[in-house]
């Protein structure tokens, strides 16, 4: 019960914060953009980029063709989300906050607050990335094993929906979330294994 609700508690937190980041950042970016503000973020940007490569395992993974998980690779993506979220839910909390309180007064953000958005925003990806990186090295997952898990996982949890992942930021190509149930079979196996964990 409380666990749950904490979960989605900070899920719904979390989608505030990136919905409200993401829009006043775009408005911020056509109202004036500080020169200072736009150099820390293309600089932020460049850290993810960096940040990734300290991903220990660069091997090509080679994918089961029955497209199987194993119980050992389930708990280990688990495991990475798990440790995101205990790293990151105190940022987040921190941040929603700040712009819900704006929010509550009815009134539009200021530049000074939607610059300070835009920092917020590229400081929140930077540090996610960082906390993704340290979880799959820990988990010894390889950049392409960790998309194809994190793929059939959400496809045998039901979820039809496009999803985001901090690995999405790779700019080589979308990864394998955002997959449709009903456009292909979903292993039985895969069904089993994750449903104990779907909620989560």
């Amino acid at each position: 019960g409380g666990g749950i609700g904490r979960k989605i508690a900070i899920g719904c937190g979390v989608v505030f914060v990136v919905l409200f980041l993401a829009g006043a950042a775009v408005a911020w970016w056509f109202i004036g953009r500080p020169a200072s503000r736009v150099v820390g973020a293309v600089r932020d940007v460049q850290r993810i980029e960096s940040i990734r490569d300290g991903i220990r395992d660069a091997s090509a993974y080679q994918a089961p063709q029955d497209g199987v998980l194993s119980e050992d690779q389930v708990e280990r993506y688990l495991a990475v989300q798990r440790s995101m979220v205990d790293r990151l839910e105190g940022r987040v909390e921190t941040l929603r906050e700040r712009y819900e309180t704006i929010d509550q007064q009815g009134r539009d953000p200021t530049p000074a607050e939607l610059a300070r958005a835009w920092a917020d925003t590229t400081g929140l990806l930077v540090e996610a990335t960082e906390a993704q990186v340290d979880a799959l090295n820990a988990q010894d997952f390889s950049l392409e094993e960790y998309r194809w898990v994190r793929g059939q996982v959400l496809a045998a949890a039901g979820f039809a929906v496009p999803s985001y992942d901090v690995t999405d930021l790779a700019g080589d190509g979308p990864s394998d979330g955002a997959i449709d149930p009903a456009t292909r079979t979903v292993p039985e196996a895969n069904v089993e294994l994750v449903a104990p964990h779907r909620e989560e």
